[in-house]
């Protein structure tokens, strides 16, 4: 089954249903939650760096012969990586772990507190997809 997209204004797809990984910290119960999603049609995980599992996402979707354009990958910067340049370098960080050159979703893990405005423009430097094009 594949799990349909909902197109952005902007002309990009976000698939409506993602693999959440959250405590998913165990390798093989990471690898049996992976490969039943890939099976069961996910192309949208959803990670973070709280989450301590990026690497097993990395190396799992290098393994699962799926392209990078063939999914969403979503990750989150964790509180203790806010302010810009701590989040400039968890960000580079979580894209090694990751095994990827870009992520689709960058999000801010419980924006309650800290250098808001500062991890945002790092979030925003890091970019490297031009969304308008």
């Amino acid at each position: 089954m594949k799990v349909p997209n909902i197109k952005l204004e902007d002309g990009h797809e976000v698939p409506q249903i993602g693999l959440g990984l959250w405590l998913v910290k165990d390798r093989a119960e990471f690898d049996t939650s992976f490969n039943a999603g890939v099976e069961a049609g996910y192309r949208h995980f959803d990670s973070a760096q709280a989450y301590d599992n990026e690497p097993f996402l990395g190396e799992d979707l290098k393994k699962s012969g799926l392209k990078r354009e063939e999914v969403f990958i979503t990750t989150k910067i964790k509180i203790e990586n806010f302010g810009y340049d701590q989040a400039a370098q968890s960000i580079d960080e979580s894209l090694a772990k990751l095994q990827t050159d870009h992520l689709d979703l960058l999000l801010l893990h419980f924006p309650l507190a800290g250098s808001l405005k500062e991890t945002w423009r790092a979030a925003e430097d890091a970019k490297v997809v031009d969304l308008t094009e």
